[in-house]
């Protein structure tokens, strides 16, 4: 709330706030902003790793971030395609495991899945001739295979280094955000990044 204040001039009853995943929502006459920082996107970020959440990891992270990382912290092939395989493998028997609790049957999934292994086997195919991986993956399935090699990713690289680059290129790298500075505050408080609203 301070944060917001500082940034807005405004007094806590000229605006209302909400809290939604790790942003927090600011509505007042000037508009709606957004505000986060590294602690509460990295937290955020972990959990759509950590809990395999593959419909967040496409539609609330970015891409292209995802793609630097993976770029900078250059896997090998052989170590790679083991761990996006098993993570593929899950994925499937996880999905025919609900899919049998909920409705009994699963057999309308067969079709989906060999066609899911032809994608990967494809993706294989072009793996060297790849120069960034997590585009590749998604090129070739925006819904499955692209969040599963971020995951892949993550379990192969140094998580905690991974979060902050993340954060940097999100926050820092470009105009989106602005940053919020408490003037005389101790430099272990968190930094707060502020923006408004993307409509």
């Amino acid at each position: 709330m301070k944060s917001f204040e500082l940034y807005s001039n405004l007094l806590r009853g000229q605006y209302e706030a909400q809290a939604i995943d790790s942003l927090v929502h600011f509505k007042s006459k000037n508009g709606i902003f957004e505000i986060s920082c590294y602690e509460s996107l990295t937290y955020q970020l972990k959990s759509y790793i950590d809990n395999c959440s593959y419909d967040e990891i496409c539609s609330e992270t970015n891409k292209n971030i995802w793609s630097e990382i993976c770029i900078d912290g250059f896997i090998e092939r052989s170590e790679f395609i083991p761990v996006i395989q098993r993570e593929l493998e899950l994925y499937w028997r996880t999905l025919y495991k609900e899919i049998k609790e909920e409705i009994g049957r699963t057999k309308h999934l067969d079709e989906s899945k060999e066609e899911s292994w032809r994608v990967f086997k494809s993706f294989i195919d072009l793996y060297n001739d790849a120069e960034n991986i997590i585009e590749l993956a998604y090129d070739f399935d925006e819904t499955v295979l692209y969040p599963i090699a971020v995951i892949s990713m993550m379990k192969i690289l140094n998580a905690d280094v991974c979060y902050g680059e993340y954060c940097e290129l999100e926050f820092e790298a470009g105009n989106e955000w602005e940053s919020i500075y408490f003037n005389n505050e101790s430099w272990d408080l968190p930094f707060f990044y502020i923006r408004p609203y993307p409509y």
